[in-house]
């Protein structure tokens, strides 16, 4: 019998039943039920949003004001970010939804506080996340398999959609029926954990060995080692949000035990869209310190230039806009000027 089909009477019955079955013996308080920890989920979310929001500003400025220019993982950021946002504002009002379960124990917790609302609002982050998740692979990585996350879209949207109708019963039957919530659901929860974790690894390890063969200063070098090591917050992230997928799903109190999944999962996609925006923040740091100082300092491997400066107007020239791209300035900044050669020698004809 389906949701829309149950008499009245037996869903006010059902509504006053523990979300889990209790073991023998025990006695529920529901009245006196405590909230496990103090809103670290929103604690969480709030910090990744915060920080998204600032860096995201910096990306925008940085390419609309000074690169002047726009690249595929440029759209595929602005397409993630709202949805990134929106799962962000989801999770937080879950985890501030009155009487709601997150972080409650299952054991102390009637059916009837699952409301309606609360309900829908699972079932949509639920399909809304593969497809963040999806667009911020592609944007680190910018080609990259989402058939898997479409696939996984799919199935989530077939396996937990409401039974029967719209009612806060229709959306319940629908997340804790079989199909989405027993066997083959956890199954499809840690295979979507374990692609996570295989996949940063893969976007982390992918432009290591080149990194290393790349012939620009140290500097850089070290600055590009630096933006791809923040990826391994992401890979840990994955790692731990696998971890709490597994006990989520074979443990008894799913309430307390989603929390740290769900904030790990949080952690582990905002990660993956900050690490966007780390080189649009160095490249406005340059620019305000060039105009500060009128000058850009690079370490260069020539001995003859110890003070390793070069003039703002020669970077200029390089820089403005349809000149070189990012990546080609910093292969050829070695390059560009001969500093053993007179300024007699460069005009002569």
């Amino acid at each position: 019998m389906t949701a829309a089909g149950m008499p009245i009477l037996m869903r006010e019955l059902a509504n006053d039943y523990p979300f889990s079955a209790l073991p023998p013996g025990m006695i529920p308080d529901f009245e006196n039920s405590q909230r496990i920890g103090y809103h670290s989920l929103s604690i969480v979310c709030g910090i990744c949003m915060g920080v998204i929001l600032i860096l995201s500003g910096v990306r925008l400025y940085v390419n609309w004001r000074l690169l002047r220019k726009w690249g595929h993982d440029d759209y595929f950021f602005w397409a993630s970010l709202p949805l990134l946002l929106v799962n962000l504002s989801m999770y937080m009002y879950l985890d501030n939804s009155g009487t709601y379960g997150c972080g409650y124990h299952a054991l102390e917790l009637k059916i009837r506080r699952l409301t309606g609302p609360i309900l829908v609002v699972t079932f949509l982050h639920s399909l809304i996340l593969q497809i963040t998740t999806c667009l911020i692979k592609i944007t680190l990585l910018c080609l990259i398999f989402c058939c898997f996350y479409l696939s996984s879209f799919i199935i989530t949207a077939v396996a937990c959609h409401p039974r029967g109708g719209t009612d806060g019963a229709s959306f319940l039957a629908g997340v804790t029926s079989t199909s989405c919530a027993g066997r083959d659901g956890i199954s499809q929860r840690s295979s979507i954990g374990v692609y996570n974790l295989l996949s940063d690894i893969f976007i982390l390890s992918v432009p290591v060995p080149a990194m290393r063969v790349l012939s620009i200063p140290r500097r850089k070098k070290i600055g590009l080692y630096l933006i791809f090591s923040a990826g391994g917050v992401a890979c840990i992230s994955s790692m731990l949000a696998l971890i709490f997928r597994v006990r989520l799903c074979t443990g008894a109190d799913i309430m307390v035990n989603c929390i740290m999944s769900m904030a790990a999962n949080m952690i582990e996609v905002s990660v993956g869209l900050l690490v966007t925006c780390i080189a649009p923040a160095a490249k406005l740091f340059r620019h305000a310190w060039s105009k500060r100082t009128g000058l850009t300092t690079y370490e260069d491997s020539n001995p003859t230039n110890p003070d390793n400066t070069i003039p703002l107007a020669v970077l200029k020239r390089k820089h403005h806009p349809g000149g070189l791209s990012e990546i080609d300035s910093l292969k050829t900044v070695d390059t560009t000027i001969d500093h053993n050669i007179s300024s007699s020698t460069l005009f002569q004809v």
